[in-house]
C-alpha cells in the first residue's frame, strides 16, 4: 500500500486506510522507512520523533481492534530498510513478547548491504 509521509496527517491518513481495508477483509503492507527516526528533531513543535515502531505499536493496536470486530486475524506486513538508523529496534521488536504480534516484519535490503555481505 506504499509509504507513509513522514507527517502526522499523512501517518494517520494511512492508518485509517488500513483500516478500512482490514474491515474489509483485505491485507495490508506499509514500508515505514519513510519515518524519521527515533530522537529526531520535529521542527514544527519542538520535539524529538518517536520513531516508526512507536507508529507500528499503533497499528498494531488498531488492527487487533479491527480483528476483534470480525472474524478473521489481519493480515499486515511492514518494512523498514536496513539502513534505518532504527533497524536494529525493528528487528528486536519482533523478539518482546507481545508487542508487534500482528505484523509480519520485513528488512529491506540493498544492493549496496548484499554487496557488503
Amino acid at each position: 500500500m506504499g509509504t507513509i509521509p513522514d507527517d502526522m496527517g499523512g501517518i494517520f491518513a494511512h492508518l485509517r486506510e488500513a483500516a478500512l481495508t482490514l474491515q474489509q477483509g483485505g491485507g495490508i503492507g506499509y514500508d515505514f522507512s519513510t519515518l524519521r527516526p527515533r530522537g529526531s528533531l520535529v521542527k514544527g513543535v519542538g520535539a524529538d520523533a518517536s520513531g516508526p515502531l512507536s507508529f507500528m505499536d499503533v497499528w498494531d493496536a488498531m488492527c487487533r481492534t479491527v480483528m476483534s470486530a470480525g472474524y478473521r486475524r489481519g493480515a499486515m506486513m511492514a518494512t523498514l530498510a536496513c539502513d534505518h538508523p532504527d533497524i536494529e529496534a525493528f528487528i528486536d521488536a519482533k523478539r518482546t513478547p507481545g508487542r508487534l504480534t500482528m505484523f509480519n516484519l520485513s528488512v529491506l535490503v540493498t544492493y549496496a548491504f548484499m554487496a557488503a555481505v
